[in-house]
């Protein structure tokens, strides 16, 4: 272990130890005494069941750091998109949108500090998204919508042995819900703010004893918070379709068969980007006034074309008169067969994936081109799982083992226009990955339970640049035919290692245990696809020192080491539940993306550690009431960096890293004659942090606190069920992510406004 984590924070992090130790022992006595007092549960909390270690078990007797929502716990929180969850998640930063992309559904994903903030296909995320234990690539498409949802799982740390490859951060496994044997299914509408119009159903049907289908459907529309008035539009807005079919065959009471394919179709107008800042002089400086970018120098005066209104005081105008709209149609396929046998189970996990999109932004947010680009993407992904479990020596030792093999094709192309000439980057990237793992958790005594896992991981990924990379008039013509920005071969990268895993857990009592991990994970290799002119003088110096042009476009794995001590305690006839976790990260290698000219890089920068506590807490301390908590603390700093880092230093931030994450959530179920009425308050806080590497102030996300209120009616047979709800109460906005050109000009894509809506569901 590294020295930083003797240097780290010493003081907090052993009065985080020493302050829940004391609470959990005086829960636990307190607990007892109670329990002594009256053996009658009453009412409790609801058990949670997770298999975030690839088997069925309680989330409190799980020994990692872990966070679990149910499909219902969503409703009740009016969550409609997973990303809702991070204002639920100590650790988690959750955004839909990604620097420079255009598009609203990129998922740019942290956790406890560590992740991706890039969308290209030569990238990779830090944190891996399942959909029923299937990998989902990459970030496009990503940005889930919460339909027929049996629960989300946030694990956090890396997950190297069990899951692999780009969950250096940690997963998020989304379990959807199967087919069963009862006729039933609900419609649920939602009418709100921005001409808000959501419409989702489910149908559950068997058609035999063995042969069960169940259909979902999911229509979202509404208008955007971001004006484009020279479009007459909005960004920021909502326009998705998601269908999903699922088939469950119960060939036996040994082997069961699922099929789910799923669909997805969105056509919202993109992004909400505004211009946030520019330099006066610059091209955009020259070209916009202090009505549209507050505080720039008016050489020109005032240009009567901006209108007298569009100030951009409020972040709410995007002078943009370039229409670069997203497109994204995606399908799949999942085929999940299991065998029970006499001593030994078999999983096999079957996944395909075909994703097209196109998506741009307006650089200059003008009313004429000053620069723009345009992505498309073309993404085929094929995977499969084959797991295999069982117990031995009279269930003491309990083992998972498997393989896993991943292949990618996709071809992406980005189009930066100028209103002279454009730029052309892209390809065809493929990827192709094999791993074979295992896991053992032996019972060493009825208290003491040892675990121990591997994985070895090989990775070949290649990057044939297209042919035409080279500077073209806004005509099509080649400016320089024999200047190419990137030479027209094929680049390889190639890794291969192994993550080890330890655990040691401890059950003080039946309600309450401890434990300690350590844990490894890596996120994959890539390459450099957008690229300034200055690149070719690179390679060629590369090349001329014996080397190749991959040293220069290509960048190494990230890796990551983690120690961990947890707890977790249930107390008072389970009606209260906590759970706390301190730890330390070597992160090694790090993907940093920087600012090269006009183009956005990534290269390995260094080494950082990360330290921190987490709590969560549960608790119904009367019937009818519930109470949940949680916290965050994040100490992260870099240990050391390379030259390829030049935007960064030693005190430089990490990107998407809040010191401080915390949130609350009241309820109170209300009974009456003929159902209940419940209130509740959600409420999230988040420290300031930055959005890119440099730390650019433009783009720094203020400190905020976001809160939520609604009020549920159930009538008593609870077939029906209506909401009346606000988000974002105090109309905080904040800027997700964004991009600052070294040269004049900084943009980003602004949070979500208040909104108020109203739900209705009817079950049958």
């Amino acid at each position: 272990m590294s020295e930083s984590l003797t240097q780290f924070s010493k003081q907090i992090f052993l009065k985080s130890l020493i302050v829940g130790t004391v609470s959990a022992g005086t829960l636990l006595n307190a607990s007892v005494m109670a329990e002594e007092q009256s053996s009658e549960n009453v009412f409790s909390l609801e058990e949670i069941v997770v298999t975030a270690r690839k088997r069925t078990e309680s989330l409190q007797d799980t020994p990692i750091s872990i966070s679990a929502f149910s499909g219902s716990t969503l409703q009740a929180a009016n969550i409609t998109g997973i990303d809702e969850i991070a204002n639920m998640t100590p650790g988690l930063v959750f955004d839909t949108t990604t620097s420079i992309s255009g598009s609203a559904n990129s998922a740019s994903v942290f956790i406890r500090g560590i992740g991706q903030t890039d969308f290209t296909l030569v990238t990779e995320p830090g944190v891996g998204i399942y959909v029923d234990d299937a990998y989902l690539s990459h970030s496009i498409g990503n940005s889930i919508d919460a339909l027929d949802i049996e629960r989300v799982e946030v694990l956090r740390g890396p997950q190297g042995t069990l899951f692999g490859r780009n969950t250096i951060g940690g997963a998020i496994r989304v379990v959807t819900k199967k087919p069963d044997d009862e006729i039933a299914g609900d419609v649920e509408l939602i009418l709100g703010e921005y001409s808000r119009v959501d419409l989702k159903a489910h149908l559950n049907l068997p058609l035999s004893d063995e042969l069960l289908i169940r259909l979902s459907a999911l229509s979202q529309n509404r208008d955007g918070y971001i004006e484009r008035p020279f479009l007459g539009d909005t960004t920021g807005d909502k326009d998705t379709t998601t269908v999903v079919g699922q088939l469950r065959w119960l060939a036996s009471e040994d082997f069961t068969a699922d099929l789910m394919v799923t669909y997805l179709r969105d056509r919202s107008n993109g992004s909400p980007n505004v211009l946030l800042a520019a330099r006066a002089g610059g091209p955009r400086g020259n070209f916009h006034n202090p009505n549209v970018a507050p505080g720039l120098v008016d050489e020109f005066g005032d240009l009567a074309f901006w209108g007298p209104n569009q100030v951009n005081d409020c972040r709410c105008v995007d002078n943009t008169n370039v229409r670069l709209d997203q497109d994204l149609d995606a399908w799949s396929a999942t085929l999940n067969l299991e065998w029970q046998l006499e001593n030994i189970g078999i999983r096999s996990i079957s996944y395909f994936r075909d994703l097209k999109t196109n998506f741009g932004r307006d650089a200059g947010h003008a009313p004429f081109l000053i620069v723009s680009t345009d992505s498309f993407i073309n993404l085929q992904q094929w995977s499969q799982e084959l797991q295999f479990t069982g117990q031995m020596f009279e269930d003491k030792l309990s083992w998972i083992g498997g393989v896993y093999y991943f292949k990618e094709n996709g071809f992406m192309d980005d189009d930066v226009r100028f209103n002279t000439f454009e730029l052309l980057s892209g390809g065809e990237i493929d990827t192709e990955s094999y791993a074979i793992y295992g896991q053992t958790t032996y019972d060493a005594t009825e208290q003491l339970h040892l675990t121990f896992g591997a994985r070895y991981s090989d990775e070949t990924k290649k990057f044939l640049v297209e042919g035409n990379r080279q500077v073209l008039s806004s005509n099509g013509v080649a400016v320089q035919p024999l200047f190419r920005i990137i030479p027209a071969i094929e680049f390889i990268t190639s890794s291969s290692g192994v993550d080890l895993y330890g655990n040691i857990s401890f059950d003080v009592t039946e309600d309450m245990m401890v434990y300690g991990s350590y844990s490894e994970g890596f996120k994959g290799g890539g390459f450099v696809q957008r690229n300034p002119p200055s690149v070719g003088a690179q390679i060629a110096a590369a090349i001329a020192a014996g080397g190749t042009a991959s040293d220069v476009l290509g960048f190494g794995p990230e890796k990551a080491q983690v120690y961990e001590l947890g707890a977790k305690l249930s107390a008072f006839d389970n009606r209260l539940r906590l759970t706390a976790a301190v730890f330390h990260t070597d992160y090694s290698d790090i993907q940093v993306t920087v600012t090269e000219g006009v183009a956005s890089i990534t290269k390995n920068a260094g080494q950082a550690d990360i330290n921190g506590v987490e709590f969560e807490l549960t608790a119904l301390p009367v019937e009818g009431l519930f109470l949940s908590a949680g916290l965050a603390y994040l100490d992260a700093s870099y240990a050391s960096l390379s030259g390829a880092a030049r935007e960064v230093t030693l005190d430089s931030k990490l990107p998407h890293v809040p010191e401080w994450q915390l949130n609350g959530t009241v309820a109170y179920d209300i009974p009456f004659s003929t159902g209940s009425l419940t209130p509740r308050v959600d409420w999230s806080y988040s420290s300031e942090m930055f959005n890119d590497a440099r730390n650019s102030e433009s783009l720094k996300r203020d400190a905020y606190h976001l809160v939520n209120l609604s009020l549920t009616y159930r009538n008593d047979s609870v077939d029906w069920e209506a909401a009346v709800f606000v988000k974002n109460v105090g109309d905080t906005q904040f800027i997700t992510s964004g991009f600052e050109s070294i040269t004049d000009y900084a943009e980003g894509s602004i949070s979500r406004p208040r909104e108020w809506g109203v739900r209705v569901t009817r079950s049958f």
